[in-house]
Formats: C-alpha cells, sequence, structure tokens
C-alpha cells in the first residue's frame, strides 16, 4: 500500500498542469492513477478476502462456504484449477490458444491507430499545403482562397484563418508557395474531430496541384518545438513615425495581454537604450576641409570595424577585422578622439568635427518594404478558443 500512495501521490498532481503542458499530462496521470486506484482497492477488498479463503485451515472451510464472498472466490479457484489442469493435460493446444490471442490482437491495431500523444481535442485543425516550387505568392493567394471557400462549405468548419507565404524577416520559413489555414470547428456539428479530419484530407487530395497534410495546432507547435523552430507568433505594425509607432505597440501589448490563451508577450521597444548621437558641424566641415562622408566612415570603422585583409591560418582564411574595444565603442570620450582625414590627408579628431552626447532612444529601427516596423512576440497556453 505504501509503495501504490507514493507513486499516487507522484503522478496526481499532473492533473491539475495547465497549459500545453496539462494537455499532454492529463491523459497519462489520469491513466496510471485510475489503475493504481483499481490497483490498490484490490489489495485491501478482493486479494484478502481470497487470500484469507484459500489460505483458511480445512476444517474450517465448510463453516466459510456459505457467505458470498467465499462462493464467489470458492468459484474463481475451481476456474482457475480446471483451467491450469487443462492446459497441462494439452499443453499444445495451450500454446496455439496464446498464439492465436496474440495475432488477433497484432490485427486489431490495425482498426486503432497508434499515436505517440494523446488526442488533444482542440476543435481546430491546421491544413499546410505547398504548391509547385516557383509559384507566385499572387497564385499562392487564390489557390489559397479557394481552399479556404471549400473549406468553409464543410458544415463541420466554423471559421478559417489563413496565412500565405511568410515575411522576409520573419520566424517562418514557408516559401510563397506555401501556406497554412487554421479550421475552426463547430462544437455541435463535429462532435468527432477526426471525422471531420478525414473529410478535409479527402479534399485536399482533391484538389489538383497541391499537396499538403493535416495537423492539431498544438501537435504541430510540439513538432516546431522539437525540430527546433520557435512557437512564438508575431505581430507586425507598420508605420512612418517611430514615435506613434511605438506608442501603438504599447496600446496593442495591452489588448493582446487580455486575450484567453495569449501568453508571455513581449514587447522589446519598452526598454530604451542608451545611443550615442552624433551631430555634424556642416561649418567645422568646411573650415577644416573635410567630407561627410570621412566622418560616416571613420565612426563606421571604429564602432562597426572593418576587414583589412586575410591572413593564412591552417591552411584556412581568416579575415583581419580591425575596430575599438567594447568599451570604447560605448565611451564618448573614447569617439571623440577618432582621427578623421580630410581632402589633403590631414587628420583632424572627430570631437572638431562633431557634438557627440548620450541620449536614451529607440532600442531598434527596423524597415520592411520602405516602411517603418515593430513586432511584438507572444505564445498560445493551450487553445480555449471556442
Amino acid at each position: 500500500m505504501a509503495g501504490t500512495l507514493t507513486v499516487l501521490a507522484a503522478f496526481a498532481p499532473l492533473l491539475i498542469v495547465g497549459g500545453l503542458a496539462g494537455r499532454l499530462l492529463h491523459a497519462f496521470a489520469l491513466s496510471f492513477s485510475v489503475l493504481l486506484s483499481f490497483s490498490l482497492l484490490l489489495s485491501i477488498t478482493l486479494i484478502p478476502l481470497a487470500a484469507a479463503h484459500w489460505m483458511a485451515p480445512t476444517d474450517t472451510m465448510a463453516d466459510k462456504t456459505t457467505r458470498l464472498g467465499a462462493r464467489v472466490a470458492r468459484a474463481f479457484e475451481h476456474f482457475n484449477l480446471r483451467l491450469v489442469a487443462g492446459l497441462l493435460r494439452r499443453p499444445g493446444k495451450g500454446l496455439l490458444v496464446s498464439l492465436f490471442a496474440l495475432l488477433v490482437s497484432l490485427g486489431l491495431l490495425v482498426f486503432n491507430p497508434l499515436r505517440a500523444l494523446p488526442l488533444l481535442d482542440e476543435n481546430s485543425l491546421l491544413l499546410s499545403y505547398g504548391l509547385a516550387p516557383g509559384t507566385s505568392l499572387r497564385e499562392s493567394n487564390r489557390v489559397g482562397d479557394q481552399l479556404e471557400q471549400r473549406l468553409l462549405a464543410l458544415p463541420a468548419v466554423k471559421s478559417v484563418f489563413r496565412r500565405s507565404g511568410s515575411p522576409g524577416s520573419s520566424r517562418y520559413i514557408e516559401k510563397p508557395n506555401e501556406g497554412e489555414l487554421v479550421l475552426r470547428l463547430d462544437r455541435h456539428k463535429a462532435p468527432n474531430p477526426q471525422l471531420t479530419r478525414a473529410a478535409v484530407e479527402r479534399l485536399l487530395a482533391d484538389t489538383p496541384g497541391v499537396i499538403g497534410r493535416v495537423n492539431e495546432p498544438t501537435t504541430e507547435k510540439l513538432d516546431e518545438s522539437l525540430s527546433g523552430l520557435p512557437g512564438l507568433f508575431g505581430i507586425t505594425l507598420y508605420g512612418t513615425d517611430l514615435k506613434p509607432l511605438y506608442a501603438a505597440a504599447a496600446r496593442v501589448e495591452a489588448a493582446v495581454r487580455q486575450v484567453p490563451g495569449v501568453t508571455d508577450v513581449v514587447n522589446n521597444s519598452k526598454v530604451p537604450v542608451d545611443q550615442v548621437r552624433v551631430a555634424v558641424n556642416r561649418a567645422a566641415l568646411a573650415r577644416f576641409d573635410v567630407d561627410a562622408a570621412a566622418v560616416a566612415r571613420g565612426l563606421h570603422s571604429a564602432v562597426q570595424g572593418e576587414t583589412l585583409g586575410q591572413v593564412i591560418i591552417a591552411q584556412q582564411p581568416v579575415d583581419v577585422f580591425l575596430r575599438y574595444a567594447a568599451a570604447q565603442r560605448d565611451d564618448v570620450a573614447a569617439l571623440k578622439k577618432v582621427w578623421i582625414p580630410n581632402r589633403t590627408g590631414r587628420l583632424i579628431p572627430l570631437s572638431q568635427l562633431t557634438q557627440l552626447s548620450t541620449v536614451r532612444g529607440y532600442p531598434t529601427i527596423e524597415h520592411q518594404r520602405g516602411m517603418r516596423t515593430l513586432t511584438l512576440q507572444a505564445g498560445i497556453d493551450g487553445n480555449p478558443l471556442p
């Protein structure tokens, strides 16, 4: 009993784990807990009764045969004795029966597909499709629209969300000829999601020129995690002015945090960073005959560095890279000593050509298609959406 209770104490807390981990562990924890509970029940009820009956002295057995438990135990005893005696008299037939039962069990596995993970019952399906390599994004969108309309015609499909291709700077790796559709199923019209999945797979197979697969969103997320791909998603904002863009990111973050099931919202734009601002003195440039491009090149070499050449080490080419040390790259006093050549080759310190100061500014400034962008990251905790 102590051993059983110890194992139950280890598995029972898994029943209250939430989120994605809970969806994976609940089935295992419930199965083990129920089996161990029945085992414990038998160990303190039927087994002691049977042991008391079988191990009782012969002269007292007659007094207990009138009890219901004793009669049941006696019946089990006679059945087991006859079964063992029969198998001992005909060992060949007993072996054939056992082999036949094994073959029947293996045959039944064909009708009971094996799964490494339990069915998550998300009431959602994820359809990933692909077209021929080189297909344009416009054609991919056209095929995606057709798939979306055909899927919405299925009675069990409540809504469809589609993404074709992926942005070049995102974490997704889908090409323009690839896409994904998330299907929300109607709980009343789709009591068995597996039947709906089979219907979606048939629809996909009947679509010419399209290959794909149907999976569960959480299972797909696990596959991505196991393969090294992130399971997060991003919300990208576009704009022309940084100040309104960062203000919009704060509003979007507050709204996303109110969505049930969304977790780990990351908004890196909230954390300002120290920056070195360089203001070029145009009058000083003209006085010292220095080109503004020379100032930019000098700062680039000091802060970001440049490759001066290559050397051969162990028969391998190694770049010779030159720039300031990390401590000096962030030191305004050190940057003021950067030498800038004028048109005649004379070296002028940067402090005489510019005004350098330390300010706190935006952490990143990214661009897509000529517009400034911000991306917020978030994760999904389970699937609470209807």
